[in-house]
């Protein structure tokens, strides 16, 4: 979180894909949530580039939700490799589907 003062460490930990592959998130949670986020990261970046939103988000009381997508940042998967942008949207539901 260097370069990012006063951001609460997120939770750190990873799903498995149907297909085996491990997605890397973090999640950070509000201390009284009044809507929950999810970050989905452009092409060749990872969550850890939006440490500053994240930051924002939970100063207004959001929780966050910040996926690394399958071959991007920590998540496993060939580097930048996706069958369809539709794969990515199917990855970021477990994520979606969730509210704290």
């Amino acid at each position: 979180m260097a370069g990012v003062a006063g951001l609460t460490t997120p939770t750190e930990n990873s799903l498995v894909c149907p297909d085996g592959v491990r997605l890397f998130y973090r999640f950070w949670r509000a201390a009284q949530p009044r809507a929950v986020c999810l970050i989905a990261h452009g092409l060749a970046e990872h969550s850890g580039r939006y440490l500053p939103l994240a930051q924002a988000l939970l100063e207004s009381s959001f929780s966050v939700w910040a996926p690394d997508h399958r071959g991007h940042g920590r998540s496993e998967g060939r580097r930048g490799d996706c069958e369809t942008l539709d794969q990515y949207v199917t990855e970021h539901s477990p994520f979606a589907g969730r509210a704290h």
